[in-house]
Parts: structure tokens; sequence; C-alpha cells
């Protein structure tokens, strides 16, 4: 299948947070959805994002594993609903 899309994987440094943890977020949120991010906050819920469906929202969630090299436990991808959240799993991950 020759479009079928890949997440992109970009090394940064796993120990982010705050604002950096926002802004790398958002640049792979970014590629994901292939469309400018309105400003995230960590109440940003993924279904206030523009072109987010389920579909979406997997593919966000593997774009960022492979982005921090961590893996999300399957009840992290259900209940995941904010952008907050996704970084409290990340940082978690990262011990």
């Amino acid at each position: 299948l020759p479009n079928v899309w890949h997440p992109p994987c970009h090394p940064h440094p796993l120990t982010l947070n705050g604002p950096s943890m926002i802004s790398a977020l958002r640049i792979v949120f970014e590629e994901v959805l292939r469309q400018p991010m309105p400003e995230l906050t960590s109440e940003t819920a993924f279904s206030d994002l523009p072109g987010w469906d389920s579909v979406t929202h997997l593919a966000l969630l593997l774009a960022v594993e492979r982005h921090f090299n961590i893996a999300f436990t399957s009840a992290q991808m259900v209940n995941m609903k904010q952008v907050g959240e996704m970084i409290a799993a990340v940082e978690g991950a990262n011990g």
C-alpha cells in the first residue's frame, strides 16, 4: 500500500517537560494531522483538535510513542483524552 502513513521519528530529549513537552507534542500533532494546531494546553481535549477522529487518535498515540521511544499501556491508550494526560503518561514512561 503506497499511501500508508508512518509516524514520524524525530529524536528529542526524553526529559522534556512543561512548555518544551507541549511544543514537541504540537510538532508531532501537526505532522500526524497535517495541519496547524491551535495553542495546546494540558487541558486541551484531543476531540477538540482539528481533524481528530478515532483513527487519528491512534495515529497520534503511535507517533508520540515513536517520537519519545516509549510504549503506552492499553489502558492509557483507551483512557487518554487530554494533552495533560499524555504528558503525564510520557513522563511516567521515562521514569
